[in-house]
């Protein structure tokens, strides 16, 4: 049962940790409607709670309509600098190195994410050039 902020995203892990947060963003939905105040952002993030709580359990019901989809990847697709690091074959801080090169993104707290895509397309075509011997 975990959170992890990716940058501008919050990556959940964890059924529970999920239903939690729908029950959070439900309270905050009903508080406002209680007092008059219409938020249509809440109603995304409680919209985007069901249905990954849906997905997950395979079976349910979606309880608002589609929500926004993400700009360009999905929360899966975003991967830290070990996980970087392992996929090319380097060290942590070499994968830190490579941020600019990678298109990564540092987090305010001084992390790294990394579009998995991009870091497997790297690590391709850098196998490539070690094959064709011009590489390092």
């Amino acid at each position: 049962m975990t959170a992890r902020a990716l940058g501008p995203a919050v990556m959940i892990e964890g059924e529970k940790t999920l239903q939690l947060l729908k029950f959070a963003i439900k309270a905050g939905v009903q508080r406002h409607a209680y007092n008059g105040i219409r938020n249509p952002e809440l109603d995304v993030m409680f919209a985007a709670a069901t249905e990954a709580l849906a997905a997950m359990s395979g079976s349910g019901q979606s309880d608002g309509p589609e929500p926004a989809l993400a700009e360009d990847c999905s929360q899966t697709d975003l991967i830290d600098s070990a996980t970087a690091a392992r996929i090319l074959g380097v060290t942590r801080r070499q994968a830190v190195r490579l941020g600019a090169t990678l298109e990564g993104t540092q987090l305010p707290n001084g992390n790294w994410t990394f579009h998995r895509g991009t870091v497997e397309d790297y690590a391709r075509e850098r196998q490539r050039e070690r094959s064709r011997g011009t590489g390092t």
